[in-house]
C-alpha cells in the first residue's frame, strides 16, 4: 500500500511510504514549489532486503502522478547504490532546481 504524508503546514516536503504488512520498506521525499511549479525527488530509501524488485520505482511513478504539471528534478546521491539507481530513473539534473528552495 503507498501512503502519501502530505507536507506540513508551513513546509513543501512530504512523504511517501510504500508499507507492506504493516511496515514501511521505502520511503520518499519530495519538495514542491507552488510557486516555480518545480518538484524535487529529495530522498529514496528501500530497505536493503526488499531491493531491486521494483519498490523505489513505484515511489517515483507515485511521486511523477502527484507532480503532474511540474519541472522535475533529483539531486545526484552519495553512494554507488544510490547512483546507480538514480541512473536508471528519469529525472533530470538538479538545474532546474527552484529558486525558492536554493535561499
Amino acid at each position: 500500500m503507498l501512503v502519501a504524508h502530505p507536507p506540513r503546514g508551513g513546509a513543501l516536503t512530504g512523504r511517501i511510504e510504500l508499507v507492506l504488512d504493516g511496515t514501511a520498506i521505502a520511503t520518499l521525499t519530495l519538495t514542491c514549489c507552488l510557486d516555480c511549479r518545480v518538484a524535487s525527488l529529495d530522498y529514496i530509501h528501500v530497505v536493503a532486503g526488499y531491493r531491486r524488485l521494483g519498490y523505489g520505482r513505484t515511489l517515483v511513478a507515485a511521486a511523477h502522478a502527484r507532480t503532474t504539471g511540474y519541472r522535475r528534478t533529483a539531486p545526484l546521491p552519495d553512494g554507488p547504490a544510490a547512483q546507480a539507481f538514480r541512473a536508471r530513473i528519469s529525472y533530470p539534473h538538479p538545474e532546474a532546481s527552484c529558486v525558492h528552495q536554493r535561499q
